[in-house]
This record gives C-alpha cells, sequence and structure tokens, in this order.
C-alpha cells in the first residue's frame, strides 16, 4: 500500500521539477506503458504515478486559467469581496488578499478567486467589515524575476492568486454577509478572529523591543518583522524559526500529548486541539502539513501502529500531497521531508546517539550539511554562523521562548499583568538570541560555503556515509575536519565571467558591473518595509558569485528610493572600496560617500569606469534630483554601456551638446525608466546604440516606457530590452559581440505569467 503512495507522490514532484506541463502524447504512452504492464508487479506503481501526474496537471490547468489575463485587463472596474488575509502594512500603503464575490468585468474570470491588493491609508479602509464594494485596478499576477533568488510569481500562483492590483475606491462597506456561502461565512469569520488576536496581540506587545518577532511566533505573520531582525536571521539561516512552521506545530502537539498522559483518546484530542491551533495561526500549507506529519508521529509513538518509518514516511508525504499538490513549490516542502528523512537515518544507522551535547553537534551537523545542497540551489548559501547559530536558537527558541509567548498570550486573557511579564521575558530571550547572532555575523561573516553547487552535494553524501556506516572514529574526525575545510573557508573570489546584470528591479534600477575580479554596483533599487531588492536579488547574486565582502565599488546615481534604497545596506554588508553618489548627504545612512564629477574614473584589466556628469560637483542642470544623477560609461575591451541614472529634459540636453558623438555607447541603459522627457531623438543620435535597456515595473501607473520613446528607438533601429518584459539581463562580455541572457527565457516555468513581447526562441 504505501509503496503506491510513494509511487503516487512522484507524479507531482516530476511536475515541478521539469517546470512545464507535460504534452498530451506523454501521458497516452505512459498509460500504453500501464496496460503493457497489467500482468506484473509494475502495473500498480506506474498507474499511482500516472493519476499523481493526472491529478496535479488538472489543478495546475484549473489554476492558470483562473489568472487574469492582460487581454481581458479593462482598467478600473468593481468587485465585491471579503477581505480573507491579515494585512501587512509598508508605511504608506498596505496589502491584503481579497476573496472575490461579484466583479463586473474579466468575463468572470476571478469569481471566487484571490486577489492581491494595496491600498493607501488614506482611503481609511475598514478592515473590520465583513463586506466591501470597491473600485480596484487589476493586472495579472506578474511579478520582477531575476538571475538568482526566489521568484515571487511562483509564491502567486502557489498562493493562487489570480490577479494584483489597487484599490482606487472604496465604494461601500458593511457587517452583513448576505451573499455569502457557507465557506465564505466561516473564511471570513476566520479571518476577523485572526485579525482581532493580532491587534490584541500588538497592545500586549506595544513596548515590546522584538514585537515583529513575537507575532511571528506566536500568529505566523511576519509583516511586522523589523528590517535589522529579519537581515539577522536571514545570514544566519534562522529565519525559519521565528515562522509558524513543523517545529513549533509538532512542539505544541508533543506538549498536549505529554499532558494528556492520563486519557484513552489522546490522540484524537491532540489532534482536534492541533487543528484548531493551526487554524489559529492562519492555515498555511506549511502549518497544515506540519499538523498531518504530527498526527502520524503520534500514532506511530502510541504504539497502535507498527514502527514502519519507512510507511509512515511514504503517507505522510502522500496525504500532502493529495491536499496540496502544489507543495513542492513551496521551499518549505523539501526542508520538511529532507530533514526528516535525515533524522530517519540517523536514529537507525548512527552509533550511541543519546542526550549528550556531542548527540547534538552530530544532528545539527547532519541537518546543516545535509540541507546544503538545496540551500546552494536556491542561494541560500550558509556558513560557520549558520552552523553556531542554529545549535543554540534552536533549543532556545523551541523550549524556551516558544513555550513562554503561548502561555503568556493564553494566561493575558485571566491576567494581563502576568501575561506583560511573561511576554517581556519572551522579549528578552529573542534579545539575547539577536544579540547573539549578530556577534556570529560579525565574527564569522566571511566563512562561507566555498565550493560549487556540485561539490556540495558530493560531500553531503559522502558525509552522511560516513556518518551513517563508518565505526572508526577517528576517520569520522579527518573526514569531518576536511569537509569543513572545504565548506567553510574564507570565501576566496572565483574568476567570473565579465559581464553587466541588469537587475529586475521593477520601478527601480540596479546594475551590477564585474570584470577582472571587479565588482561594482551602479544604484540598489527600492527598499520599503520588509521588501528590499538589495536583500531579494543582489545579495543572492552576490553570494552565487562566492563574495559577501568587499566589492569594488557602489555608485549611487542619486538619492531617490527607487535607486538608493537598499545603498546602506550593501555599504555596511558588502564593504564597497569606493562610493560615489550624484547626491551625497541625501541618503541616510551612508558613510565615506565622494560625489559624482566628470573626470572621475577607475581603470583595471581591460576596463574602463569614466563619470560624465555632473561636469562638476554640484553643478547640476535644474532643481530635479532626477538631473543630479551620476552619469557613468563602462567600457571593456571595445564595449561600452552609458547608464543614464534619472538624467532627463535639459541635463540630457547639456550632456548631448557637451560630448556630441562622443558619447558612443554599444548598449544605452535608459534615463529615467524610459520616460517621455528623457531619451531623446538628439541622445540617440550621438550614442548610436545597438540596444536600449529600460527598467521600469510591468503595467506600472507611470506608462514607463513611454510610446514616444519606443518609437524614437524603432526610428533609430535601436533593439529596446525593457526589465518589464524579458526580465533581468545578462550581457556577457569579451566575445566578438555582446551576448544577451533573458531571465524570462531561462527561468520560464507553467507558472510564469507570459508577455507576448517576450521572443521565445
Amino acid at each position: 500500500m504505501f509503496y503506491l503512495m510513494a509511487a503516487f507522490c512522484v507524479g507531482p514532484i516530476i511536475l515541478y521539477c521539469y517546470g512545464e506541463l507535460l504534452p498530451a502524447f506523454i501521458y497516452i504512452l505512459f498509460s500504453i506503458c500501464c496496460l503493457g504492464l497489467v500482468k506484473t508487479r509494475l502495473f500498480l506503481p506506474l498507474l499511482s504515478c500516472l493519476l499523481g501526474l493526472l491529478f496535479t496537471h488538472i489543478l495546475i490547468a484549473e489554476y492558470l486559467e483562473a489568472r487574469l489575463d492582460r487581454s481581458l485587463d479593462s482598467g478600473s472596474q468593481t468587485i465585491e469581496a471579503y477581505v480573507c488575509s491579515v494585512p501587512v502594512d509598508y508605511h504608506l500603503y498596505s496589502k491584503a488578499d481579497f476573496c472575490v464575490l461579484e466583479a463586473s468585468d474579466n468575463n468572470g474570470k476571478i469569481l471566487g478567486k484571490k486577489v492581491r491588493l494595496s491600498f493607501s491609508h488614506t482611503l481609511n479602509l475598514d478592515l473590520k467589515k465583513r463586506y466591501y464594494k470597491l473600485s480596484v485596478v487589476l493586472k495579472p499576477p506578474r511579478a520582477s524575476l531575476n538571475f538568482v533568488g526566489s521568484s515571487f510569481e511562483q509564491y502567486l500562483f502557489y498562493k493562487k492568486i489570480s490577479a494584483i492590483g489597487r484599490i482606487v475606491e472604496v465604494l461601500e462597506s458593511a457587517e452583513d454577509e448576505a451573499g455569502f456561502t457557507l465557506a465564505d461565512r466561516v473564511r471570513s469569520s476566520l479571518n476577523s478572529y485572526r485579525m482581532s488576536l493580532g491587534d490584541y496581540l500588538n497592545n500586549l506587545l506595544l513596548d515590546k523591543e522584538h514585537k515583529g518577532l513575537l507575532r511571528a511566533l506566536i500568529l505566523g505573520d511576519r509583516g511586522q518583522i523589523s528590517p535589522g531582525d529579519s537581515r539577522v536571521l536571514q545570514y544566519t539561516g534562522t529565519q525559519h524559526l521565528l515562522a509558524i512552521s513543523g517545529l513549533h506545530v509538532g512542539l505544541v502537539m508533543f506538549f498536549l500529548y505529554k499532558l494528556l498522559v492520563w486519557s484513552a483518546f489522546r490522540v484524537p484530542v491532540v489532534a482536534f486541539f492541533g487543528l484548531a491551533y493551526v487554524i489559529m495561526v492562519g492555515g498555511s500549507e506549511s502549518a497544515i502539513r506540519a499538523w498531518v506529519m504530527s498526527v502520524l508521529a503520534l500514532v506511530l509513538l502510541s504504539g497502535r501502529w507498527r514502527r514502519d518509518y519507512l510507511a509512515i514516511y511514504c503517507a505522510a508525504m502522500f496525504m500532502v500531497l493529495l491536499f496540496d499538490p502544489l507543495s513542492p513549490m513551496n521551499i518549505g516542502f523539501w526542508y520538511s521531508f529532507i530533514c526528516v528523512a535525515l533524522l530517519i537515518l540517523l536514529s537507525r544507522f548512527a552509533l550511541n546517539m543519546d542526550a549528550s551535547w556531542r548527540s547534538l553537534l552530530l544532528l545539527q551537523l547532519v541537518l546543516i550539511v545535509g540541507l546544503a545542497p538545496i540551500n546552494a540551489l536556491i542561494g541560500n548559501v550558509q556558513g560557520l554562523a549558520s552552523l553556531l547559530g542554529n545549535m543554540f536558537a534552536v533549543p532556545w527558541v523551541s523550549l524556551f521562548v516558544l513555550p513562554v509567548s503561548l502561555v503568556a498570550l493564553g494566561i493575558s486573557f485571566l491576567s494581563r499583568p502576568v501575561g506583560e511579564i511573561l511576554m517581556s521575558c519572551s522579549d528578552a530571550g529573542l534579545e539575547l538570541l539577536v544579540q547573539y547572532l549578530s556577534t556570529l555575523i560579525g565574527l564569522l561573516a566571511e566563512f562561507s560555503f566555498g565550493a560549487s553547487n556540485v561539490l556540495l552535494i558530493a560531500y553531503a553524501v559522502l558525509f552522511l556515509s560516513f556518518v551513517f556506516f563508518i565505526r572508526n572514529y577517528l576517520l569520522r574526525a579527518v573526514f569531518l575536519a576536511v569537509l569543513l575545510l572545504v565548506l567553510y573557508t574564507p570565501s576566496v573570489l572565483k574568476e567570473p565571467k565579465s559581464e553587466v546584470l541588469v537587475f529586475d528591479a521593477g520601478q527601480g534600477l540596479a546594475i551590477a558591473l564585474i570584470w577582472g575580479g571587479q565588482y561594482w554596483l551602479y544604484d540598489t533599487g527600492l527598499a520599503l518595509g520588509s521588501y528590499s531588492l538589495v536583500e531579494s536579488a543582489v545579495f543572492p547574486y552576490f553570494r552565487e558569485q562566492e563574495l559577501l565582502l568587499n566589492i569594488s565599488g557602489l555608485i549611487v546615481s542619486h538619492g531617490d528610493a527607487d535607486h538608493a534604497g537598499g545603498a546602506a545596506r550593501v555599504e555596511e554588508y558588502l564593504q564597497p572600496t569606493h562610493l560615489w553618489s550624484g547626491e551625497p548627504g541625501r541618503v541616510s545612512g551612508l558613510m565615506n560617500e565622494k560625489p559624482c564629477a566628470a573626470g572621475m574614473s577607475w581603470e583595471y584589466t581591460g576596463g574602463r569606469l569614466e563619470v560624465l556628469y555632473p561636469f562638476a560637483a554640484g553643478a547640476e542642470f535644474g532643481a530635479s534630483s532626477n538631473n543630479r544623477s551620476c552619469v557613468l560609461r563602462f567600457t571593456y575591451r571595445g564595449q561600452s554601456f552609458l547608464l543614464m541614472g534619472d538624467l532627463e529634459g535639459e541635463a540630457e540636453m547639456h550632456l548631448v551638446e557637451r560630448y556630441r558623438d562622443s558619447l558612443k555607447a554599444d548598449v544605452l541603459i535608459a534615463g529615467h525608466h524610459g520616460s517621455a522627457n528623457a531619451t531623446s531623438i538628439a541622445l540617440l543620435k550621438n550614442v548610436q546604440p545597438k540596444i536600449l535597456v529600460i527598467s521600469a515595473a510591468y503595467m506600472n501607473r507611470f506608462g514607463h516606457p513611454h510610446a514616444d520613446v519606443l518609437e524614437r528607438s524603432r526610428l533609430m533601429g535601436v533593439e529596446v530590452l525593457s526589465t518589464a518584459s524579458h526580465g533581468a539581463l545578462r550581457f556577457l562580455l569579451g566575445g566578438e559581440a555582446i551576448n544577451v541572457a533573458v531571465a524570462r527565457i531561462e527561468r520560464e516555468t507553467f507558472w510564469s505569467v507570459h508577455e507576448d513581447s517576450v521572443n521565445k526562441n
């Protein structure tokens, strides 16, 4: 029976790993093979695998059909909906998921579906209401896509978000739930309860230093974690501890199981209260997955089922994938099942496992190294700080911070002062943890994985083999020493290909210039609330290059947030040797910046950086911040790029008048995201670019790139590449011609939101 469950699980995993829906003839061939083997032992496993494939394929096709298509976009429209997620605040605006009851347009495509909407705080949207009639602008759930880092489009697809957009006007709101189905009433009530509990918790945590972490720990809501705390957890690989995960659900159910030792029905009772806890914290897919696995573990502990670990493991995976066949799209799925597999192997093969610190160290080493390949594949490279951080953080959060926090919340309903005292203890525990992790970052930041992904996988497999099967402790110690030497040596720069990488920064700009071991960054994109382009795309890119410290230079074109949002973070963690800025003093947190001025340059092994504007420090044309932009030309072995920042209008005209045809460049990075007031015919005539690159967000409200810019480029015979259409762009240098790699082609999958302008050939 269990091998059939395992075969079924292969189907969803195949579709996720392949990244595309299989054509019909594959299913026909598969079916013919099954029929040909009907009298053999392979028939049932193959049939089960085929059912898993078909089941997942049908659901994926259904989800794809439910997404808003750009062809159906008709501007502003009216929807009737209710809030079905806890809103996340981004200082000037908030975002929340709305479940649609009625829609005036889109051929009913989004009826009964979820849309993610942003809304300005000036709208005064009363989130305590149950029903809303809203005027909204919707667009397909398309997001920025870079070569390295997570895909937000994948996340939106996994969350079954059919469209994204913004609220233009609140037409009506009410407490009445007339017209709601039973499922809508239940979902609306549960979300209203979570929001009320969240408000109560916010009041309880009002004066706490780490209230965002405590809220995430108790409710699974990460939206209020401070940027500082988020960075510390991310850099030490401990962020998994402070969201509702298998660890939390498992601990809550395990404690209940121990408390109900007298009950003959403790397994179903614990399962019921565990499910109630999962619902309380939002009923996320990861929490439900943890609940399923915990219930099966409790059944195993109760002795009512024979201790066949493999059977339980297969049953848990089967139930998870049957409930949600898209689970492999969530990295938590892989972490959960890989960790459980490692623990099963460790319990069966490792020698002398007990409660000693040696066993704890061995357990942590197995988990860190065993998960290294998957961390490397997703760009989440860890180091010694992660190893030592998790060794303290896991027991500290599990055995102290989490239990005390939950008890504090419960007691606060009976005695508010006692609850606040206990919550202060939890806050102090988190402060100790954050200080410890920050110290590790300061001491061990340069110790990171220094091997390629292939070596990581090979070493992880060999290491696990030694741990499980080698009895000679000396050999274990020798191999472990070699492993740590390879995996955790100080980062050594590998010689990268010379390239210019234009990040998909949405309605912002960030460009990496790399040649001969030199790493320069021009602008850093937007940082807003918990989001930062630097964290989501720039740092993962540099980690892939095995560079975590001391980039060669950072150039901040000017002080606007969409260009300089992450500048202080880059200076703090990448420690650039040179720091130039078009608006020195405007970006808070920057130290040691020098003003850009024409004539500044840097040369190294065939590459040259040259500042063309401002003509002198502080000598800009016009009062606009855009026209203070630091204009840069990068040349490498005869191939040149002109980076305009947000320069436009009068300043652009003066630039052309001064340099004329000496502005020539192969690639022009358009000024001000392709606005109508930039990239004039005069500039195009003098630069004579082969390619014009426009960094702009998909269907942005500014209308970038402007039709006039596109028409000028067409008249001049210039090829236009836009991050809105193509995602990140990588220009490989050093050849006879500049080769361009496109992120939306290289990372195309079945969940990608397509656009006709992307050429797949």
